[in-house]
This record gives structure tokens, sequence and C-alpha cells, in this order.
């Protein structure tokens, strides 16, 4: 068994201690940044705009029974609502961290999205398409990528950004992603839009909960 001196393991203790002072520093910075009103405002009309993408896409398959059929006015409607949806929101994310002036954009997603997350989600994405390829079940997509994200949303609360709120949308994520599996009868789209539309009005209430206990 090797032998520690005292210098060696009070450098590894002073090591551990920075390591956290870096930690909780990136929390401190990170968590009013996502506690603030643009930040939890931003979820709320992420859910909305989705919601109204959904009762379109709703809409469109009580008229017809398969998305290409839908007409190119519906077609036109969802595409365009969802780009205009990640545009809002993306814009409104960078606007609300760069208000910040501590917090640099680049760095701060870097924190979010490392290499293993961006794997974890590729191999998950990966193996869906294997899977439906071999098995011919396509619905298998939704619930197992939205599971995945909501591992991806609990380790991030651990590791990133201190938010115990975090862990809590990870775990309703997981659960709307279980439930998902009952509803197969339901067009993917339609579902996966219902679906996602619902997890970030929950994110908005629950985050919004946790922006009033901090203030």
């Amino acid at each position: 068994m090797p032998n520690y001196n005292k210098k060696e393991i009070q450098e590894a203790i002073d090591n551990i201690r920075e390591l956290k002072t870096i930690m909780n520093k990136k929390q401190q910075i990170l968590k009013p940044a996502i506690l603030s009103k643009g930040f939890v405002t931003m979820l709320l009309s992420g859910s909305l705009l989705l919601l109204l993408t959904t009762i379109i896409t709703a809409i469109g398959y009580s008229l017809n029974d398969s998305f290409w059929n839908f007409s190119l006015l519906f077609k036109a409607l969802i595409i365009i609502s969802l780009i205009l949806n990640i545009i809002q929101i993306v814009i409104r994310k960078i606007i609300t961290i760069n208000k910040n002036s501590d917090i640099n954009i680049f760095k701060t997603l870097g924190d979010f999205y490392t290499i293993h997350i961006i794997l974890l989600f590729s191999l998950s994405v990966l193996f869906c398409v294997l899977f439906a390829f071999i098995t011919n079940i396509y619905w298998i997509y939704l619930p197992i990528i939205t599971i995945i994200y909501g591992l991806i949303v609990i380790s991030i609360s651990d590791k990133s950004i201190g938010i115990i709120e975090f862990r809590y949308m990870g775990y309703i994520t997981i659960l709307i992603g279980i439930l998902s599996m009952l509803f197969i009868q339901v067009p993917i789209l339609l579902l996966a839009l219902a679906m996602y539309s619902l997890i970030l009005f929950i994110y908005y209430l629950i985050l919004s909960f946790a922006r009033k206990s901090n203030i």
C-alpha cells in the first residue's frame, strides 16, 4: 500500500477545495440567471407556442389520416410555428444569460452540454433508429429520448447548477416519457408536441415556485 506524506495529502485536500470553490462559483452565477424572470417566462412562452402548434396539428389529424396528407397551409403553419418557437427560446435564453456580465455564453453552454451528455444523447438516438429499423416499432423514439432527456436534466442539476428543482423536473420528464407508452395509438407528432408542451409548462411552474422561494 503506497505511503503518502503530509504534503501530498494537503495538496490533495487543497485541490478538492479549489474544485469545490469553482463549482460553487459556477452555481452562484448560473442559478440567478436560470431563476430570473426572463428565463422562466421563456419556458411559459415556449409552452404556449407548442400548445398552439399541438392544436393546429390536432385539427390537421382530424381532417387527414397522415401528416403527409395535410394541406400545404397546415404543414406550413406547423413548421413555421416550430421554427419560430425554437428561435424565440434560443434568443431569449441568450439574452437572459448575457444580462449577467460574469457569464460567458459559450462557456455556459459547454457546462450544460458536455461531451458525455452529447454522446449519451447521440447513442440514445442511434439505438432508437436501429431498434425501429429492426422491429418496425417507430413510436419507441419518443419515450426513450424523453427518458434520456430527463436523466440529462437530473445530471445538470447535480453537476452544473446546483438547483434541486431541476432534479424534480428530470423525474417528471422521465415519468411523462414512461406514460407516453400508454398512448401509442396517438400519432407520434401530435403526441410529441403535446408532451413537450406539458413538460415546458411544468418546468415553468416548478421554476416559478423556486424563483418565488428564493426572492
